[in-house]
């Protein structure tokens, strides 16, 4: 794919991950003000874990928007740094999940392997499951996407500086 295409793929990525995390972080606030459980039972033995997972997940979702906007930053003033900055918070991200959601899916299977035949249980290991699958996925398409984007801002980056140089 020509690298020019990736300044449209980039902006809508930036703005699909602004509102993403936008609700996202929205959403983890009015569980921690209402102090609600997000985790099956079998998780939420300890209400200060449940809290502190509530609030590193309206964190990393605040953070998401502060990344997207350098990407879009990164693309308007031809700054890759902005880009692969953006690319390192992406896959730790992304590896975070990824590892919290294979701990959630082996955990809850246990549970079921021993006997606990909870519908409750049986939702969350499927939904633990089809989260870390997606997140893998999509950790993949984002380093595509933020590759295509490196590529055209480095390009355009180079264009200005060869503009600017004087003959």
């Amino acid at each position: 794919m020509e690298a020019k295409a990736f300044r449209r793929i980039g902006f809508i990525y930036a703005a699909v991950c602004f509102l993403a995390s936008t609700v996202g972080a929205i959403y983890f606030f009015r569980k921690l003000v209402k102090n609600e459980p997000i985790c099956v039972d079998y998780f939420c033995e300890n209400e200060t874990v449940n809290l502190l997972s509530i609030a590193i997940n309206m964190v990393m979702c605040t953070m998401s928007i502060t990344f997207a906007l350098f990407v879009k930053i990164g693309i308007d003033e031809a700054i890759p740094g902005y880009i692969h900055i953006s690319r390192v918070f992406m896959l730790t991200r992304s590896i975070i999940l990824i590892i919290r959601w294979t701990y959630e899916s082996v955990v809850l299977r246990v549970y079921q392997i021993s006997g606990d035949n909870d519908s409750s249980i049986a939702t969350a290991a499927t939904t633990a499951t089809v989260l870390l699958i997606t997140m893998s996925a999509i950790c993949g398409l984002e380093l595509w996407v933020l590759d295509g984007v490196q590529r055209y801002v480095a390009q355009r980056a180079q264009e200005d500086m060869r503009d600017g140089e004087v003959y």
